[in-house]
Order: structure tokens, then C-alpha cells, then sequence
């Protein structure tokens, strides 16, 4: 009874560990907890460097199109900056050409003019009456914008205004261009005093007014005065047909004002051209 007890004891503790160790061995073995959070720190570590490659492909990517915009812009702005160049050269070449242009008129209205030098001196055993009074004469322009005849000592002077003659350039300014009114005003005047004075000669002289000349200069006012003189002059000779050796051309610039410059009205008047009938200096003597 005794052995049969212990031989059942042994019997049922075998079959115990039996049990506990196929139970033990359907169980997988645990890694130890330091090397799986090293493998997840790797991992974490990996991640962040694919992320932070990734945006620096991103910036990269932007850099590259904004120096494509920035390059695209300097191109854009260099091609400007050889338009403007361009356009800066034409517009010097163009100056240059219009200034050798007056240079060349200038030169051949001093040229022509230093044989046809105005000389405002009396003719011999002439008496000579107060200046710039008005005198009765038989010329008859017809016209009531051209001031009365006056006489200057032995000489007779029709002032024509530049409003009267020649085209505008802004207000109160005028250019050295005859207008189309002009010329037919100065073909009324030319066909007067060839009737009354067809052989003595003429004195054709620019004038200014105070404002223009401080303006432009001494020389340069004296040049304008001259180039007005000069289209008159030689407008009545290429139009009129008065022949050249009967013309004096001259210019005072705004050295003698026919009247004080203190209004606008006064200012017009001295802007003139007069016509200075040299009466008994007969051309052909």
C-alpha cells in the first residue's frame, strides 16, 4: 500500500514537469529591454535624418528657382540698361547733328553778314531830327497792327513785331521761322516801300526784349536776333525779289529796347524786326 502511494507520487510529479516544460517551451524568449530601445532610438535617429534630407532638397530646390528668377530679372534689366544706352547715343547723335546744323547757319549768316554790316551812321549834310518821332509819310500799309512810320535821324523805321512774323514757340516766344501770316504781312510791306523807296537802301535788324536775353545769354541773343533778321532778309530776297546789294542785315539783341521793359505789352514790342528805310542812300550811287 505504501509503495503503491509513492510509486502514484512520482508518477503525478512526472507528469508535472511534463507539463510545465512544454508549456515553458511554447513561450519565445524575451529580448533584453536595452537593445530594443537602442534599435528604436536607430530608428527614430534614421527617420529624422531621411526628414531633415528631404527638406534641405526642399530648400535647395527653391534656391535653385529663385537664382533662376533673380538671373532672369538681371538679363531683363541689362537689356534695358542697353536699350536706355542706345537711346541716350541717338538722342547725343541727333543733338549733335542739329547743333553742328545751327553751328553751319550760324557761321554762314556771320559769313554773309560781314559784307552787309548794319552802320547806323547819318549820311553827310543830313539834318538830323529828335529820334523816334513819328512822322507823316506816304506809305500806306494798310494794316492796323504795324505801328506808325518814325524816324530815326535821316532814317525811316517800320518796327515789325515777332507776333506779326514769325511761328510760335510757347508763350510769348517765338522761333526764327516766318509764319504763313507773317510772310503774306511782309509781302504787303515789301510791295509799299518798293513803291515809295524802290532804290534806297534797306536795313533789315533783330531785335530783343530784356527777358529772352537773360535768358540766353549775350552771344547767344545776338545770334537769335541775327537769325530773325536773316529769314526776313532773305525771304525778301528769294520772294520779293529786292536784290541783296540794296539789304543790310543786322542784330541788336535786347541792346536797344524802343521802349522800358516794366509790362508784358512793352516786353512784345521790343521783341520786333525793323525795317529801316535808309532814305536818300540810293543803292546805285
Amino acid at each position: 500500500m505504501k509503495h503503491r502511494f509513492v510509486a502514484s507520487s512520482l508518477l503525478l510529479f512526472g507528469l508535472c514537469l511534463c507539463f510545465a516544460g512544454g508549456c515553458a517551451s511554447d513561450v519565445p524568449p524575451k529580448q533584453p529591454d536595452a537593445a530594443r530601445q537602442k534599435e528604436l532610438a536607430l530608428q527614430k535617429e534614421l527617420d529624422e535624418t531621411k526628414a531633415f534630407l528631404a527638406r534641405q532638397d526642399q530648400q535647395n530646390q527653391e534656391l535653385v528657382q529663385q537664382q533662376a528668377l533673380w538671373q532672369k530679372r538681371l538679363d531683363e534689366q541689362r537689356r534695358e540698361q542697353i536699350q536706355t544706352n542706345d537711346g541716350l547715343l541717338a538722342a547725343h547723335t541727333q543733338l549733335q547733328s542739329r547743333y553742328d546744323e545751327l553751328k553751319s547757319k550760324y557761321d554762314e549768316t556771320k559769313l554773309a553778314t560781314q559784307t552787309q554790316t548794319v552802320s547806323f551812321r547819318k549820311v553827310p549834310s543830313v539834318t538830323i531830327v529828335p529820334n523816334n518821332s513819328l512822322i507823316d509819310t506816304e506809305l500806306n500799309f494798310d494794316d492796323p497792327e504795324i505801328l506808325p512810320v518814325r524816324r530815326d535821324g535821316s532814317d525811316l523805321v517800320i518796327e515789325l513785331q515777332d507776333r506779326l512774323l514769325f511761328e510760335p514757340d510757347g508763350p510769348n516766344r517765338y522761333t526764327d521761322k516766318l509764319s504763313q501770316s507773317g510772310k503774306q504781312r511782309l509781302r504787303k510791306v515789301a510791295d509799299e516801300i518798293s513803291r515809295c523807296y524802290p532804290n534806297d537802301v534797306y536795313c533789315i535788324v533783330g531785335h530783343l526784349d530784356e527777358s529772352i536775353a537773360d535768358e540766353r545769354g549775350m552771344d547767344m541773343s545776338l545770334q537769335y536776333s541775327l537769325q530773325k533778321a536773316a529769314a526776313v532778309s532773305n525771304w525778301l530776297v528769294g520772294e520779293v525779289g529786292i536784290n541783296s546789294s540794296r539789304l543790310q542785315v543786322g542784330a541788336e539783341g535786347a541792346t536797344r529796347p524802343i521802349t522800358a521793359n516794366i509790362s508784358p505789352a512793352n516786353h512784345e514790342r521790343n521783341r520786333r524786326v525793323e525795317w529801316i528805310i535808309r532814305a536818300g542812300l540810293n543803292a546805285e550811287r
